[in-house]
């Protein structure tokens, strides 16, 4: 298991397309939970990796939307 460096490793590229499939977006505890089982994250880590991620899959959605539309 991976302690928590800031920087987001190639693991997180397969975690975002699980995230983006759920229908609603998932709650940020859910994406704490996630994080944490990834890379051992301490509790002080939460907020700062759980604020990352969120980003990191609003990005991938935005993406994802965009090359939906391209397509069309």
């Amino acid at each position: 298991m991976e302690r928590w460096t800031g920087k987001v490793t190639t693991d997180t590229d397969l975690l975002l397309p699980h995230l983006a499939r759920s229908l609603a977006p998932p709650p940020r505890t859910k994406i704490k939970q996630l994080v944490v089982a990834q890379y051992g994250i301490h509790l002080q880590e939460h907020k700062k990796a759980t604020e990352i991620i969120w980003k990191m899959l609003e990005t991938y959605k935005r993406r994802q939307q965009r090359e939906l539309s391209r397509q069309e």
